[in-house]
């Protein structure tokens, strides 16, 4: 057993070292300009050491780019090529995930980036997509362009901008003033719109989404009604009636514990309410009793978070 175990530390530094040296060859390739594979991608094909543009794909990709100038989403573009009997690049069914590779793909632009990805282990021959780990090597104006240069900078700033808005900015999505502007005070997760059907007249709510997914031991904060929300934000704006642009005008974003909302104006002051999800409840409970309950329930609930992690770490001592 113990020469097995030299023989295999051996045969691993071996392997080890002949790993380091393809990497420094590759490397060497890199910083010359050339790749070290060839894979064809859609609208180009590889003809020697040229990446030659395929007439019929390089329209597709331009359309592409197009319809998301034009605030068109990847799903309906993906439709709109799937209803004209448009493929993939292996002749399947165009996904909207393709869309949005083409778009972030700067090989259309007329640029060849080296080193996207890497092995992570020789052993396992796992790779990993380069995020900054390693350098890449942009070689520019290596092939001809499918998409000019002002048009790939008008849709790298046209992402970053939807990037900062979040939800909002994505049309094919049913958003409101509320969506990405709502925080769980206790996970700091955002909230989700959702609807209760389980009830006679159905009504649309928001729910912590940490809650939504894990359950109430990942967060306690309840989920509040939406006409709730809105009277409370129309109370808050001085409001006969909730109005979504003065809300969007003069509301940062809101936060919410248990039972309790705050409000954080774009102008830098903060308005606290407690809100109830019942409408008629039998008890009418004043503002200090919401205050003691939200404090008691939170309360509680980091005693037994706390509780069961230190259960879970005595289990662990055990093993």
């Amino acid at each position: 057993e113990l020469m097995l175990s030299i023989l295999a530390s051996f045969a691993q530094e071996e392997l080890q070292s002949m790993s380091n040296n393809i990497k420094w060859a590759i490397q060497k390739r890199y910083k010359q300009g050339l790749p070290n594979s060839k894979q064809n991608l859609y609208g180009y094909r590889w003809h020697g050491d040229e990446l030659i543009i395929v007439p019929e794909e390089a329209a597709i990709v331009r359309e592409i780019y197009a319809n998301y100038l034009k605030e068109i989403s990847a799903e309906k573009t993906a439709k709109l090529l799937t209803a004209r009997g448009v493929t993939g690049f292996r002749g399947g069914e165009f996904k909207s995930q393709s869309v949005r590779s083409i778009l972030l793909n700067n090989t259309y632009n007329g640029t060849l980036q080296l080193q996207k990805g890497y092995v992570v282990d020789p052993l396992t021959k796992k790779s990993k997509r380069n995020k900054g780990e390693l350098p890449t090597y942009l070689v520019e104006n290596h092939h001809e362009a499918i998409i000019p240069m002002a048009v790939w900078e008008a849709v790298v700033e046209e992402r970053a901008r939807r990037l900062a808005e979040g939800a909002t900015s994505n049309w094919s999505l049913n958003t409101s003033c509320f969506t990405s502007n709502i925080k769980c005070g206790c996970c700091e997760m955002n909230f989700q719109r959702k609807r209760r059907r389980s009830v006679k007249v159905p009504y649309p709510y928001w729910q912590c989404a940490s809650k939504n997914k894990y359950g109430a031991d990942h967060c306690p904060t309840q989920m509040i009604r939406e006409s709730v929300l809105k009277d409370i934000s129309s109370e808050i704006l001085g409001l006969a009636e909730f109005d979504e642009a003065v809300f969007k005008t003069q509301i940062d974003h809101l936060e919410i514990k248990i039972f309790e909302l705050t409000f954080f104006f774009k102008d830098g002051h903060q308005e606290k309410r407690h809100y109830e999800n019942k409408r008629t409840p039998k008890l009418k409970w004043t503002d200090a009793q919401k205050a003691k309950q939200s404090k008691l329930l939170l309360e509680k609930w980091q005693e037994r978070k706390a509780h069961g992690k230190e259960n879970y770490n005595n289990s662990g001592n055990n093993q």
